[in-house]
């Protein structure tokens, strides 16, 4: 397997877009995309986060806390915001902090194939 393939399996939006969507769609392998199309797809991953109204920037958008669904998961112990922010649930029950983790694995992914 290519070094971008790993790497891009290892983005999690990149994985969403290639594996789930791209791939279906054209039904082939990942593996048949070559390097620019896959840094193309990083490109517009990332685009979306800048996007009025998609999903992506109103994660980014959200205020930081958990979401409305993970209040079942949550640890019972935790209390208060501030306990939250500091447990193992923050990084990911927080929808803005989920969309700033995906932006920085695109801007990893994209720096190191020199595409910003």
């Amino acid at each position: 397997m290519r070094q971008i393939i790993k790497d891009a399996s290892k983005v999690r939006e990149l994985y969403v877009q290639l594996w789930e969507i791209d791939s279906v769609d054209d039904k082939c392998e990942v593996e048949d995309y070559d390097d620019s199309f896959i840094i193309d797809e990083a490109k517009y991953v990332l685009s979306n986060y800048s996007e009025p109204g998609h999903i992506c920037s109103e994660m980014l958008a959200s205020k930081c806390g958990p979401r409305k669904s993970s209040f079942d998961r949550l640890d019972p112990t935790i209390q208060t915001h501030t306990e939250w922010l500091n447990s193992d649930s923050h990084r990911w029950d927080c929808e803005h902090c989920i969309a700033k983790n995906d932006i920085d694995e695109l801007k990893w992914f994209l720096k190191k194939y020199k595409a910003i």
